[in-house]
């Protein structure tokens, strides 16, 4: 209005949003080399045991720079769609209170051609996962993700005014603070939509989470039953160290033992794959071994066959019935797969073989593992101390119940990430509701000092910008719910294809306490703007700029 060039403020908008992405940039690196050793200090054993290689964190030359310049690209697209404004509206429009310029409205072609297209990529993607297709049910997912974005830009203005009615809901301050999010139809579909991805991050990750491990559980649950387990590693190694020899017979001629089931677990190489060979005996609790029926049981402990795990079926190309060629130390041997089972097997794949034919075949006489049963009537804490005492150091001795966790071990700890990705979504979500709350109350300086000066209260006004936030949370919080739910449901069919056995969905009894935080955090950051407007001075907020 007062002679500025359009070309020189574009500019100016996109340098200072640029500048912003590089700090912020340089920052968040600094931030994820910190998160980066982290992670790899909290790997599983297991899974760097069955690497055969010492894991180091080592962050490429190009890392940083693509890093920083992903940051700057976004930041200068955010604020090119925003500066193409200066551009689209006159100065006459552009000064304009919010909300009444048409600058602030979304062509309703737009939205609807947004709405058809996301309901058609949902539809496909939606087909895609619940069918298993193979890898390509991430991709799906992703696709989701970015459909239901896009389909709440499209319902921009039913969610306006679904967060206005639940605004009106608090009476007369409601009304007021509907009529401001109605005013601001963009600046409150962004932080509607924030709160939603926040509950729709934190019920799909922590739902995930608990849906992965209560599976692995009923996967695992069979070692939990095994009174004492002797090892030569930790519960959450794979048990792959020799037991002194001996050892079986000196636990077995303890008073109070019923049986013993011996087993052995190692590392061969099979059709140029890396794989675990786990060794069964009869009566053994050992999960793989539990998750076959009772002939193919047989079957294995005759030598007729072997099993694999469903991965390493997939990455062998071999299906039940087929013949696998084993490079073993005296030469190649045939035998028949019998059966592929879904089975959790970190990052290689587990073939199941008879504990005989194993210590035949590749010349590993000892056995890893010995899982001790207690006579009826014999206390299971008196014999474990007894086995205790007769199996030197530093070979470990445990009961079930450290035997599953030493199993569900390498899920929690692989779960860190997720968690801290769920840490940063929702801390970003705090941060934006305070900055859009903030804006809120200074566009607004003049509108609250007038209802100040007609006689509103200093509590009228933070109770206006506390409906507000809560109509945007309350809207957030239930759709977030709602969809992090379905999400939740179909990351569980996505999550058998990651985990290599079926994970079951069930809803969190907490998922309903992710939307009351949405609204908690809704008021929490919107406190400081609610009291920064009870304190405006009136006289000032009037005054003519």
């Amino acid at each position: 209005a007062i002679g500025g060039r359009r070309a020189t403020i574009v500019t100016d908008l996109i340098g200072e949003a640029a500048a912003l992405g590089a700090l912020g940039g340089a920052v968040g690196a600094v931030l994820g080399i910190a998160l980066g050793h982290l992670a790899i200090r909290r790997l599983p054993p297991a899974i760097t045991q069955g690497l055969e290689a010492r894991v180091e964190y080592w962050l490429p030359g190009y890392a940083l720079p693509v890093a920083v310049a992903a940051t700057v690209l976004s930041s200068m697209t955010a604020a090119a769609m925003a500066a193409r404004q200066v551009y689209k509206v006159s100065p006459i429009e552009a000064l304009a209170p919010v909300g009444a310029s048409a600058a602030d409205t979304v062509p309703r072609r737009l939205r609807i051609a947004c709405g058809v297209a996301a309901v058609a990529v949902l539809a496909v993607s939606l087909l895609i996962v619940v069918n298993h297709r193979g890898t390509t049910s991430l991709a799906a997912m992703m696709a989701v993700f970015c459909a239901e974005i896009t389909l709440g830009f499209a319902l921009t203005a039913s969610l306006v005014a679904a967060a206005a009615a639940a605004a009106r809901a608090f009476g007369t301050v409601g009304a007021v603070g509907a009529a401001t999010i109605e005013r601001a139809p963009r600046r409150v579909w962004a932080t509607v939509m924030t709160v939603l991805i926040a509950v729709v991050t934190t019920v799909v990750i922590t739902g995930t989470d608990n849906d992965m491990i209560s599976s692995a559980r009923t996967i695992f649950a069979p070692v939990r039953g095994v009174d004492v387990w002797v090892s030569a590693n930790a519960p959450d190694n794979f048990a792959t160290d020799a037991l002194p020899a001996g050892l079986e017979d000196r636990v077995a001629a303890l008073p109070g033992v019923d049986r013993i089931s011996a087993g052995a677990y190692g590392f061969a190489v099979i059709g140029g794959t890396r794989v675990m060979l786990d060794g069964f005996s009869p009566g053994s609790a050992d999960p793989l071994f539990r998750a076959l029926d009772e002939q193919v049981r047989r079957d294995v402990l005759a030598g007729r066959g072997v099993v694999l795990s469903q991965n390493l079926g997939g990455t062998l190309g071999v299906r039940v019935g087929d013949e696998l060629r084993l490079q073993t130390p005296g030469g190649p041997r045939q035998t028949q797969v019998l059966a592929l089972v879904p089975y959790f097997s970190t990052v290689i794949g587990t073939v199941g073989i008879a504990l005989d034919q194993l210590q035949a075949w590749f010349e590993r006489p000892a056995v890893t593992t010995l899982q001790v049963t207690a006579r009826d009537g014999v206390d299971p804490g008196r014999l474990l101390a007894a086995v205790r005492r007769v199996v030197p150091e530093p070979n470990h001795v445990y009961d079930g119940r450290a035997a599953l966790a030493g199993l569900e071990a390498p899920l929690h700890q692989s779960m860190v990430i997720a968690n801290a990705v769920w840490l940063i979504v929702v801390f970003v979500a705090a941060v934006a509701l305070f900055t859009t709350l903030t804006l809120s109350v200074l566009e607004r300086r003049r509108e609250i000092g007038v209802l100040r000066a007609i006689g509103a209260d200093r509590r009228f006004t933070v109770q206006m910008v506390l409906v507000e936030a809560a109509g945007i949370g309350v809207i957030g919080g239930v759709l977030g719910l709602l969809i992090g739910l379905t999400d939740q449901w179909l990351y569980s069919l996505v999550s058998a294809e990651i985990m290599n056995f079926t994970v079951s969905f069930h809803p969190s009894p907490m998922a309903p306490a992710y939307a009351l935080g949405a609204v908690a955090i809704s008021l929490l950051g919107s406190v400081p703007p609610a009291r920064r407007a009870a304190r405006l001075n009136i006289i000032d907020a009037v005054a003519v700029e």
